[in-house]
């Protein structure tokens, strides 16, 4: 499934298609579904979402048809935070229930595979192949201590583990490399295929600022670290966004930005890095780190209730984004800084929630777990 996307992105983190959507939008009543767990999945023709009440179904991506359900034995009300978001590879669909896993396939629905395995932070698996990689913390260890791991989902034991200081926001990955945080203020490189550390890199002195009590503060990995070309794209706590070579963890350039935390950061189709808040909006140069161009958005973010946004996807127009606290979606005019559109949801929309734009059509999932789904205006 090539064009599975994983939060706006393939598994590895690299954009996929060049999508093109224009406000204004039109809601899809018939995507209109409630008590949704997680963002939607989409591959292949085919939407996938995860219930609350512990049901996974696949639909027909262009007509919302139901191709097929699966229940889990319980639902996930009572533990939610701690099960599994979906993961997806191949023809294998992988989901988890407390410490049981379940391994269906993505054409029929079927159950392939179910055991028990660790406890690991959903959000940041990914899963290649028959290998389930992620952060698991050891509870049963008084101390805890927690591990980057490659799980063998065939011989049901880990591959390997590699001891960290610090639980990652998320792992970045390539076919043959996994790029992370793995304590503060360093960002670390380890082979997929062993769990070996091949490069780590201190950021420490690039994103070094003074804030607003006067103290040194010192740079660290803030938001998801992106894949483009030989570069990995790390935003950085500190007023900075920078290139590291993904052989060597070199930096291949680095850029300071008027944003202190430059989390929110996303590629758009025509080849720009864009990153933004609720105050500034710039697009630079992926390949150089050179600023395009910069714009102050926070007056026209104003009267939205800001200050806090979700993560955004960018077309090769717009940026698409939340207002978190009072769920306003917001198309942003990324040249020209106007917002030509919005959408009032039922509720607040959390940080991680990001619109999804995929085939001409915006996703989106609240915080009350209900779903919309968007397209352009008819021709």
């Amino acid at each position: 499934m090539t064009d599975y996307l994983h939060y706006r992105f393939t598994p590895e983190r690299r954009r996929m298609q060049a999508d093109s959507l224009a406000p204004p939008l039109r809601r899809l009543e018939k995507w209109a579904f409630e008590s949704v767990g997680y963002p939607p999945k989409i591959a292949a023709g085919k939407v996938f979402l995860s219930f609350l009440d512990g049901r996974l179904a696949a639909f027909e991506e262009g007509s919302a048809k139901l191709l097929w359900n699966f229940h889990l034995p319980r639902g996930h009300q009572d533990n939610f935070k701690n099960n599994s978001d979906l993961l997806i590879s191949g023809n294998s669909l992988l989901t988890r229930l407390d410490r049981e896993m379940f391994i269906l396939d993505t054409l029929t629905g079927k159950l392939r595979d179910h055991f028990t395995v660790p406890e690991f932070d959903a959000r940041s698996a990914v899963l290649q192949e028959n290998r389930l990689f992620g952060i698991y913390v050891d509870g049963e260890d008084d101390e805890e201590p927690i591990y980057c791991f490659a799980y063998d989902l065939e011989c049901r034991d880990f591959a390997w583990k590699h001891a960290i200081e610090l639980i990652p926001k998320s792992l970045t990955m390539s076919v043959h490399r996994i790029f992370l945080s793995n304590k503060k203020g360093y960002f670390t490189c380890l082979s997929a295929e062993t769990g070996a550390q091949i490069w780590t890199t201190s950021l420490q002195e690039i994103g070094k600022y003074l804030d607003i009590d006067r103290t040194i503060r010192y740079g660290d990995v803030t938001g998801v670290p992106l894949l483009w070309g030989d570069l990995v794209i790390v935003p950085v706590e500190g007023y900075h966004v920078i290139a590291l070579d993904q052989e060597t963890g070199a930096v291949r350039w680095s850029q300071s930005l008027d944003i202190d935390d430059p989390r929110n950061l996303a590629y758009s189709p025509d080849g720009f890095l864009s990153v933004g808040d609720c105050e500034i909006f710039v697009n630079l140069d992926v390949a150089t780190g050179h600023i395009f161009s910069q714009m102050s958005i926070g007056t026209v973010l104003h009267p939205y209730g800001g200050p806090l946004l979700t993560q955004m996807d960018v077309t090769d127009r717009f940026a698409y984004f939340s207002t978190i606290h009072n769920g306003i979606l917001i198309a942003l005019d990324r040249w020209s800084g106007e917002i030509p559109w919005t959408f009032q949801c039922a509720t607040a929309v959390p940080f991680d929630n990001a619109p999804v734009v995929v085939h001409g059509c915006l996703y989106l999932l609240d915080e009350d777990q209900n779903l919309y789904v968007f397209a352009g205006q008819p021709a």
